[in-house]
């Protein structure tokens, strides 16, 4: 497994690299980390965050490509009063460098603009 692994994996392609997403703990700092490979089965690298912790105890998600943007799809449970078994699914938009790493994301609480028009 990649370095610091915790849950909850997933797996994408993208320009020929397979991006591995995984939760890194369940720590109050935890977040959503990536490592990269050439294959689905791995090897993989550790690369990085995809995202700044969001409000929960855990840190599950996947990334979709819609309309030619990519988005990362997470929870929190900002909207549950205190309990962190209650958790509401947020959206927003990822971006990558030249290089094909993944630009951290901040959490919003407005999710990315609308995806108007196909690639």
């Amino acid at each position: 497994m990649p370095e610091g692994y915790g849950e909850a994996p997933f797996v994408f392609k993208r320009a020929g690299k397979y991006y591995f997403v995984y939760s890194n703990g369940w720590a109050s700092s935890s977040t959503q980390v990536y490592a990269i490979g050439d294959r689905p089965m791995g090897p993989f690298t550790y690369a990085g965050k995809v995202m700044e912790h969001a409000a929960s105890v855990t840190q599950h998600g996947s990334v979709v490509q819609f309309k030619g943007k990519w988005y990362v799809l997470y929870h929190t449970s900002e909207l549950s009063n205190g309990n962190t078994f209650r958790r509401s699914v947020c959206i927003d938009e990822l971006t990558f460098d030249a290089n094909g790493r993944i630009k951290t994301v901040t959490p919003s609480k407005s999710g990315p603009a609308p995806a108007t028009s196909a690639k």
